[in-house]
């Protein structure tokens, strides 16, 4: 359960403008699709997209970003027991999954995002069981892996509606 005192520790260090905050939390690999978080940050420079992750890929990100993008912040693994305030400090959470990875893959962190009542943002297969319990429980927006578009699009709509955010968090 998110903890008050957590949750501003964490918005102080991560957020302390308190800009729209996009998040990522979990493993990034050949599953994934590391330049949708670029296009994120490119598209909206006013926003924060703050992953926690490691390995190549989150270095790789890290790298791109210090040189061209500073409001992405990529940091180590979050301590299980702080895992539900840290993501409590999101609008809302990202999930991604390539085409490839769809018939073996089924994010299980969306399990974990819906406990923290936000907005789900995924790209990923729409015939994938994640997908299909998102937009079942209407917690959030789709778009297939490489639809790059639509998935800015319904960054767009986050971004603008907080009714919308607030819609799809009362759904979790």
């Amino acid at each position: 359960k998110p903890n008050k005192k957590k949750i501003k520790y964490f918005k102080k260090k991560y957020n302390p403008k308190n800009k729209f905050c996009f998040m990522y939390s979990g493993t990034l690999g050949y599953k994934h699709n590391p330049n949708l978080f670029i296009k994120l940050a490119e598209q909206f420079p006013n926003s924060i997209i703050l992953i926690s992750s490691k390995g190549k890929f989150a270095d790789k990100i890290k790298q791109i970003s210090k040189k061209k993008f500073k409001n992405i912040k990529v940091i180590d693994w979050v301590k299980y027991e702080n895992l539900s305030s840290f993501l409590s400090i999101s609008n809302v959470l990202i999930v991604a999954l390539e085409k490839d990875a769809s018939t073996f893959s089924v994010p299980s962190k969306i399990y974990t995002y819906l406990t923290i009542k936000k907005p789900i943002l995924g790209s990923m297969p729409i015939k994938n069981l994640a997908s299909k319990i998102i937009k079942k429980m209407k917690v959030g927006y789709i778009s297939r892996p490489n639809d790059i578009e639509s998935f800015i699009r319904n960054c767009e709509r986050f971004i603008k509606s907080k009714k919308l955010r607030m819609i799809f968090s009362n759904n979790c």
